[in-house]
């Protein structure tokens, strides 16, 4: 149901498509996510076309328990006000490959678009989404963060790229997020002609106003200016392995001054303490479940980003760290590296064997030990994090619908 402060969506000319000037973009999406709504802010205020998002949950909007951080979560800053949506469920329904909601296909019709954003391929709600928009004659653009850096064996590198190919039958264009994903989407028979870099969105306003205002959690966490800072945010989950990054700075010489924080929740978590108090008294720092509003104070007590997961699809937490303008050593297993990537090996980050402490220790100790490369890295890092961030914004949907002869105007 639509709430009553809520911009229609179905305001539609009586002659249809044909009357109109601007593209119209619809986008699916489970529930309103923290880090997607500041792009559906950026959409809906250009001018060049029109959105309207359909969510098929309020988690987010509405309190919910997070099982992995260990708590109550109600998301702030997701300016839903800025930009039109639908809620077809009006309840903070789990979001599961169960997840459905069968008014969809009328709100799609009332908004007629000549595009549907789907993200993801195992959820009823985004089918529903794709066999509409097919019945319809709209293109439908695909959003999703697969890759195969996380998957070790032939067989399931196999079944994965199988399962893609036949999701991506009819659908017109992908939105990749990276090297790894468009690696990916090339092996399941996607050509590159049909794949649009767009990349993971953040807040920008947020983070630019911790820039300007320069703000930093180093005081609250009781470090020196002299300290050499890593960290680590997410949840404290098996996964995400930060006790690779307790075990690392435990090696290392105390004459280094090296400080780990740890940010996040979860139920490793009086395990990783346990290991920390262990193995590097007094060289840890707990910071605790950390908001988005607080996380950019976080990455700015920082020198080096560290993110030690398993299988991370395409972090987060690595798109905002290198905003902030920090360098980054990650995991081979994460799919955030290449080339083209928020982390170029050699330029702005380092990479290393997954679970391989020695070598994350070896990386923590070079970067300890040399400044200047720590901040030429970060400069790296801020100057690909701005453009990938203005795409995220916009010009990844100009580039895409001009590609599909749908014309769209000048960003504002």
């Amino acid at each position: 149901m639509m709430d009553m402060d809520e911009p229609d969506c179905g305001h539609l000319q009586t002659d249809g498509r044909a009357a109109r000037r601007r593209p119209r973009v619809a986008i699916v999406v489970s529930h309103p996510i923290q880090h997607f709504c500041p792009q559906y802010v950026s959409l809906a205020a250009c001018d060049a076309w029109e959105i309207c998002v359909f969510f098929a949950s309020s988690i987010g909007r509405d309190a919910y328990v997070d099982r992995n951080f260990g708590t109550r979560v109600q998301w702030g800053g997701l300016r839903l006000e800025s930009f039109p949506h639908v809620f077809l469920n009006e309840a903070p329904i789990q979001v599961t490959s169960e997840l459905d909601a069968p008014g969809l296909e009328g709100a799609l019709d009332a908004f007629q678009p000549d595009v549907v954003i789907s993200y993801g391929y195992s959820q009823k709600y985004q089918r529903r989404a794709r066999r509409h928009a097919r019945t319809r004659g709209w293109a439908v653009y695909h959003i999703a963060d697969s890759e195969l850096a996380g998957t070790r064996s032939l067989p399931a590198r196999v079944a994965r790229v199988a399962k893609a190919w036949w999701h991506l039958r009819g659908i017109a264009r992908v939105l990749t997020v990276g090297d790894a994903n468009e690696k990916f989407y090339a092996l399941a028979g996607m050509p590159a002609s049909r794949m649009t870099r767009m990349g993971f969105p953040i807040d920008i306003g947020l983070y630019d106003k911790a820039l300007a205002e320069g703000h930093s959690s180093r005081e609250a966490y009781g470090l020196s200016d002299a300290a050499v800072v890593f960290g680590m945010a997410g949840k404290f989950i098996p996964i995400k392995r930060q006790e690779d990054l307790i075990r690392a700075v435990a090696r290392l010489d105390p004459s280094l001054n090296v400080h780990v924080v740890l940010a996040g929740s979860g139920p490793e978590e009086q395990a990783l303490r346990a290991l920390a108090g262990g193995l590097a008294p007094g060289r840890v720092t707990f910071a605790g479940f950390v908001s988005p509003e607080m996380l950019p104070a976080f990455y700015a007590a920082l020198d080096v980003y560290v993110h030690c997961s398993s299988h991370e699809p395409h972090s987060l937490a690595i798109s905002e760290a290198i905003y902030m303008g920090r360098p980054v050593i990650l995991s081979d297993a994460c799919g955030s590296y290449g080339p083209n990537d928020d982390v170029s090996p050699g330029v702005n980050g380092w990479t290393y064997p997954m679970g391989d402490v020695e070598a994350l220790a070896a990386l923590m100790r070079s970067a300890a030990s040399d400044p200047g490369s720590r901040r030429a890295f970060g400069a790296r890092s801020r100057a690909y994090a701005i453009v990938s961030q203005n795409r995220a914004h916009g010009a990844f949907l100009q580039a895409a619908l001009a590609a599909d002869g749908l014309p769209a105007g000048p960003q504002p």
